[in-house]
Formats: C-alpha cells, sequence, structure tokens
C-alpha cells in the first residue's frame, strides 16, 4: 500500500509541475507575441528606400563578375516580400544572364536548397549539371527578361555539359536578343558556329576567351574561325585573348571602335591598326613573334584617339629577343589624345621618347606605369601644353624625378602643364619629411584656384601613394611611418580649402 500511496504522490507532484510550466509557457507564448507585433511595427531602413534607389542597388548586384552574380536576382527574391516584388516586376534585372562553372562547380543543389542565409547549404543532395539543366536554367532567366536584349557570360569547361551540337543550338536560341557576350570557354565549342554562322543583329559588345586553341601563343590552330561574328551589324567592341586573336579569328573590323587584346604577337598587333581603320580606343599588351621593324610598313591611324600599350613580353620556353620590333617609330596617330604605357624595359625609353614627342601637343590624358627607374624625362612632358591628367607609377625612390617635377610646376614662367589638372603618383620610395611636405604645399599652391595667373588651369585633384610592401613587417613599418608623418601634413590639408583633392598614403598590395 505503501508503494501505491507513493506513486500517487509522484504523479500528483507531476501533474502539478505539468499545470507550473504549462503556466509558465503561456506566459512566454504572450510575451514571444508581443515582441513579435513590436517587431512588426519596425519599419527596417532598407525597405523605406525609395524604388530607384532599391533597384540601383539590385542592378549592381548583377552586374558583377564574382559568385554571387551567379544566383542574383534569384537570391534577392528570397530576402523578403518587398524585394521579391520589386525584383520580379523589373524584367530589366534579368537581362544579364551569368553561368561560371569554374565557380558554381560540376555539381548543383535543388531549387529550395540552393542557398542559406549564411551562404552555401552543404546538407543539399548535388545534382550534376548536364547541358539539360544548363539549358533550362538559361531559358528561365530569359524568360523573366521579356523583350529585354540580353548580356550572356558563359565560362568553363562547357564541353562536359554540352557536345558541339547542343552548345551550337543553346548559342542560337540566344542569338537574335543578345547585346552583349562574354565566352571564356574551350576553343573547340565555338568551332560549330563558324561552320554554321549566326546572325548577332543586336550584339555590340564581346569578349572572347578560348582556350586550347594552339600549342603555344604563336602558333595558330588547325582549324581557324573565320566567320563566327561577320554578321553582327551592331558590334563596336571586342575585347580578346592571345588563344583567339593570334589565330586566324575575321572580325567586322571597319566597324569595330574599341578594341582590347591581351598577348597579342606584334604581327597581329599590326594588322589590327592597319585593318581596323574606324577605331577610336585600342588596348594591347603585346608578345614577341619575331617581327622585326624592317619587316612592317609605316602606319598612320587618322581615326584612334586614345592608346594603351603594354610592353613586349616573352615566354620561358624561349629566349629573349636582343632587340623588340621598334613599332612606335613606324606609327603616327593625328587624333590621339590619351596615351597609356606600362611595362617597358629601359631600352625602350629612346623610342617612347621619340613617339610621345611627335604627339605630346595634342595629348589630354598621359600614363606611363612600371617603367624603368629614369621614368618619363621632364623634358617630354614640357611640350605637353594641353595635358589634363597625369598619371606616373614610380619604380625605384625616384625622390629627384618628383622633385623636379614639382620645381618646374611652381615655376609660372615656364609654364610647366598649363592645362594640368590632375596629378597621381603611384609606388613612391622614399621617407616624406616636413621639409618635402613644405615643398609640395608650396608647389601645389601655385596651382591652387588662388593663383594669380590665369594662363595656368586650377589644379583640382594630387594622389601621391607610397609603397609599402606586403609582408608582415612591411606593414608594421608603413603604420609606424604613418603616425610619424601625418602631423607634417597640415600645409597639405590646407589645400583642400583652395579647391584641391588631396590624398597621401600607402599601398600593401
Amino acid at each position: 500500500m505503501a508503494n501505491h500511496q507513493q506513486v500517487r504522490t509522484r504523479l500528483a507532484d507531476l501533474d502539478a509541475l505539468i499545470v507550473e510550466q504549462q503556466a509558465l509557457l503561456d506566459r512566454l507564448r504572450e510575451d514571444r507575441n508581443v515582441v513579435q507585433r513590436q517587431l512588426s511595427c519596425i519599419v527596417y531602413p532598407v525597405l523605406s528606400l525609395p524604388l530607384d534607389i532599391t533597384l540601383e542597388i539590385f542592378r549592381f548586384c548583377t552586374s558583377t563578375d564574382d559568385h554571387f552574380a551567379f544566383w542574383s536576382p534569384t537570391v534577392l527574391l528570397r530576402i523578403c516580400r518587398t524585394w521579391r516584388d520589386v525584383a520580379s516586376s523589373n524584367p530589366a534585372l534579368w537581362k544579364r544572364i551569368s553561368f561560371n562553372l569554374n565557380q558554381t562547380g560540376r555539381y548543383m543543389y535543388t531549387h529550395h536548397e540552393e542557398t542559406t542565409m549564411s551562404g552555401w547549404n552543404h546538407q543539399a543532395k548535388p545534382r550534376r549539371w548536364t547541358g539539360r539543366r544548363v539549358q533550362r536554367y538559361l531559358d528561365y532567366r530569359a524568360d523573366i527578361a521579356r523583350d529585354h536584349s540580353l548580356s550572356l557570360y558563359l565560362r568553363g569547361s562547357l564541353v562536359e555539359c554540352f557536345g558541339k551540337t547542343e552548345f551550337f543550338t543553346l548559342i542560337r536560341g540566344f542569338a537574335p536578343r543578345l547585346q552583349s557576350l562574354h565566352l571564356e570557354i574551350e576553343g573547340d565549342s565555338v568551332i560549330e558556329l563558324d561552320r554554321h554562322p549566326l546572325a548577332f543583329p543586336l550584339l555590340e559588345k564581346l569578349v572572347l576567351c578560348l582556350e586550347n586553341l594552339r600549342l603555344s601563343p604563336i602558333q595558330p590552330m588547325l582549324e581557324p574561325l573565320e566567320r563566327v561574328f561577320m554578321n553582327a551589324p551592331r558590334l563596336q567592341h571586342v575585347i580578346a585573348d592571345s588563344g583567339t586573336f593570334t589565330n586566324p579569328i575575321v572580325f567586322p573590323w571597319n566597324q569595330l571602335v574599341n578594341f582590347e587584346g591581351h598577348n597579342v604577337t606584334t604581327g597581329a598587333a599590326w594588322h589590327l591598326l592597319t585593318t581596323a581603320k574606324n577605331l577610336l580606343q585600342c588596348s594591347l599588351s603585346l608578345i614577341d613573334d619575331g617581327t622585326r621593324s624592317a619587316d612592317l610598313n609605316p602606319l598612320c591611324h587618322v581615326h584612334l584617339q586614345s592608346l594603351a600599350l603594354r610592353g613586349f613580353r616573352f615566354y620561358t620556353w624561349a629566349d629573349p629577343p636582343e632587340e623588340y620590333p621598334d613599332i612606335l617609330s613606324l606609327l603616327s596617330l593625328p587624333s590621339l589624345r590619351t596615351l597609356e604605357l606600362s611595362d617597358f624595359r629601359e631600352v625602350d625609353i629612346i623610342q617612347l621618347t621619340v613617339f610621345i614627342s611627335r604627339h605630346s601637343s595634342q595629348l589630354l590624358t598621359f600614363s606611363f606605369a612600371q617603367c624603368p627607374a629614369m621614368g618619363i624625362p621632364i623634358d617630354s612632358l614640357r611640350s605637353m601644353v594641353h595635358l589634363r591628367t597625369l598619371t606616373l607609377e614610380l619604380v625605384d625612390e625616384h625622390m629627384a624625378y618628383i622633385r623636379e617635377f614639382l620645381r618646374a610646376l611652381e615655376d609660372s614662367e615656364q609654364r610647366f602643364l598649363p592645362q594640368i589638372q590632375h596629378i597621381s603618383f603611384f609606388r613612391c620610395q622614399f621617407a616624406l619629411d616636413s621639409a618635402y611636405v613644405e615643398m609640395l604645399a608650396h608647389a601645389l599652391s601655385s596651382r591652387a584656384g588662388t593663383s594669380t595667373d590665369n594662363r595656368l588651369a586650377q589644379l583640382r585633384s594630387f594622389h601621391l601613394e607610397f609603397w609599402a610592401g606586403s609582408s608582415v613587417q612591411d606593414l608594421v613599418a608603413m603604420k609606424k611611418a604613418s603616425e610619424e608623418f601625418r602631423p607634417s601634413l597640415a600645409p597639405l590639408t590646407e589645400l583642400t580649402k583652395k579647391g584641391i583633392r588631396m590624398y597621401v598614403g600607402f599601398r600593401t598590395k
């Protein structure tokens, strides 16, 4: 009996405890409802933004080339109902279609398991990307974009997803709507496009980086691509790498106005400048293919306004030549306004100086980077009477060079760079002391808004950046140096009151 009584007592205690805990649970639920109502009344600042600003944020997300661009604006649909309504009701957000197989990997996740708020859901069961799934994803994005023209970005080993025929079918479906096309894929994938040329009636920009087309950068592939983009009447901007441009791919040269070529041989560069007679902007990084100056004819390109040249490179399996072709001495550009030069050797300074002297009086923007320690001679800058923007990336200390530059800038009688408005020095490697700051401030004051010489333009910005290296010791030294010379910058801060945007600082990489 005693045992039965103990059990009944224990049961009664448990019932009482349950009632007590139930009352506690009811109070917690009531408190939770109160907090939930308070939370529902909160208006998040991001949701109070005007619609045009929200759309601008969404456009920025969809315009980047990073991993997030692959899923956006799909990810934006899942944040909240307001964002879902905004994104789904603006088809223009969906016109940029990006698929990077190198970043997404060769496996995909189901529609509700692709991402979580904290990143990838690694517990989701992966499914391998196939040509059919890629096609369905791209078609889904294109349908949401409705009637808008499309920008298509494809990168990765698509051979594993598509056969040559399937890839041709994919591009054929998008071709009538493409305004921009970016392909970083195997060269074999586009051979079918050359055999059966498509029409690209809206295509304006093309980025083409084809892999596995050749054994070396100057050895053409066995099957040239000659007709792929010949039927693109609006194509004006082309960016191509060595695997594309070195081989005989025929673009509609006469209609191009902007061309960027990476690792372009000398012969190919000369062919480009000779054939594309309506180019306005051209950027080339050069490699040597054995072409000598005697093999080239003098060239005058009457329309080219902007030229960026990166100095000659060679590959590890080849010995560097003793002499590179002096192509600049054969080139005349009467309409040149912007000139950017980088990565030239010290022995090339002579031909660079001669070329600059022939075009200096017409230049508005000049950039000289990663070149020899001697820099571009000050005398070559004196004749740039219309120059407005100057950027110099220096090597070694160069303190004497900048001192000479500042003295010439301060001397109003010389009228050195009379129209200059923006000056930038990068990779400086010298100690900045108070005497140097005073000299700098005095020189810049002569071009500030308070200058009495009406013949000189007002300087609007000055950028001085020091190279601090990338090691831990360099970072420590940079921090110490910053603390030491910051008090001495007071004269420079006064220049900001005169309308000059100033920057003096360090760069670690």
